[in-house]
């Protein structure tokens, strides 16, 4: 096995709270082996006591051999065989275990199982389908209006961008719509700035052209008063 350069070895016996930053290929993981070793060899943890996380399973299990490795190589295989247990995995698998060592704590059925994406999607799909009927059911002329400018496909697509902006960043996935009572007022100087772009003669045609269109749109159905404010 190679051994850790100065910085890695610095980086190994560092103790309490250390933070390591460096690019890839510079030995972040061989310092993660060695931190865990020297736990379990030299400062007597039990292999069950440590956590790691990674970002993939791939990562965690490349982790987990090469962890493996290094006590069998320092003649430590009762640890080496007992880090089937250990605590090494993403933060969607730790957070796994956690919940099957403990469904009714966190009011679950012991027999809950995870999705995989191809469910997923069969899930999402059906989803989208009972709520596109529960919305055009009314028969509202706005509801219908929706569906034939954008489409159910078109919907589709911007309602899974909406719930994937929402779920990513943590929020939640009902959300009260805010009011942006400066939006018409906008346009309105807006629409005035154009039309008086498209009446200029020292302007260019190409300008007066992109001016009338700018005028034709505003001119076009109000938005709605809601809009959802994704920025926050």
């Amino acid at each position: 096995m190679k051994l850790p350069n100065e910085q890695q070895a610095a980086a190994i016996a560092a103790r309490g709270q250390v933070f390591v930053s460096a690019g890839a290929g510079t030995g972040k993981t061989t310092v993660l082996v060695e931190r865990f070793v020297e736990a379990v060899c030299v400062q007597g943890l039990d292999v069950d006591s440590l956590l790691v996380i990674t970002y993939t399973e791939r990562a965690a299990g490349e982790l987990r051999g090469r962890i493996r490795a290094r006590l069998a190589q320092l003649g430590r295989h009762d640890l080496a065989r007992s880090l089937d247990g250990a605590w090494i995995s993403t933060i969607h698998g730790l957070c796994l275990r956690l919940l099957k060592a403990h469904p009714f704590a966190a009011g679950l059925d012991p027999r809950f199982r995870i999705l995989d994406e191809s469910q997923g999607r069969v899930i999402r799909s059906e989803s989208f389908e009972e709520a596109l009927t529960a919305f055009c059911s009314s028969g509202r002329p706005e509801r219908l209006q929706l569906l034939a400018t954008y489409g159910a496909s078109g919907l589709r697509r911007m309602l899974t961008s909406v719930y994937e902006t929402l779920r990513s960043a943590g929020r939640p996935l009902e959300l009260e719509l805010g009011r942006r009572p400066g939006l018409e007022a906008r346009l309105t100087e807006l629409a005035e700035a154009a039309r008086c772009l498209a009446d200029d003669g020292q302007a260019t045609e190409l300008a007066r052209a992109a001016a009338t269109q700018a005028v034709s749109l505003t001119a076009a159905p109000q938005p709605p008063e809601r809009l959802l404010d994704l920025s926050g």
